[in-house]
């Protein structure tokens, strides 16, 4: 079941594919992001983004979304892994990142919220781009290769095959 309500979200990313649009933006999120110091977004489609906060620590998020009649984005934010880091995310050169937790499945309660959103017809013919955070359990992270020396060369960093740009 864990597994089937990471896909659906999986699944409706493919939808936030165009990420430009000119209708107005509300947002729902009250995530409390003061503490941000520095964003980096995957360059090929802006689907995910990691924040990194001034208490040295950081969260990836994945944006999943779909366009309405009015070409305006409904978008869920979701956190996916979150961790510490050493170093300047603001500067070039190195920055060591440790994933301490990863997402687990969102409630019952969640999943039908974030389905809700999707469905509202509200929503489906709204004339701004709308955004809602989404709220899920943090686990500890079982995952290989926990901690990993990026470099960051121009605003940019490699993190595998993705190149993610400092905002």
């Amino acid at each position: 079941m864990k597994t089937l309500k990471k896909l659906f979200f999986l699944v409706t990313a493919v939808f936030a594919l165009g990420m430009i649009v000119s209708c107005s933006h509300d947002s729902d999120s009250s995530s409390g992001n003061s503490g941000v110091i520095a964003t980096y977004v995957e360059s090929e489609y802006g689907i995910t983004y990691v924040e990194f906060h001034g208490d040295n620590t950081w969260v990836m998020y994945m944006n999943m979304g779909m366009r309405n009649i009015n070409d305006c984005l409904l978008l869920a934010v979701s956190p996916e892994y979150k961790g510490t880091y050493s170093g300047n995310p603001n500067a070039d050169g190195q920055i060591t990142m440790t994933t301490t937790h990863e997402a687990g499945a969102p409630s019952d309660e969640e999943q039908a919220r974030v389905n809700a959103f999707f469905a509202s017809n509200e929503n489906l013919h709204s004339d701004r781009d709308i955004t809602i955070q989404v709220t899920v359990p943090w686990e500890a992270y079982t995952g290989g290769n926990a901690t990993e020396t990026l470099t960051i060369t121009n605003g940019e960093v490699e993190v595998g095959d993705k190149t993610y740009v400092r905002q």
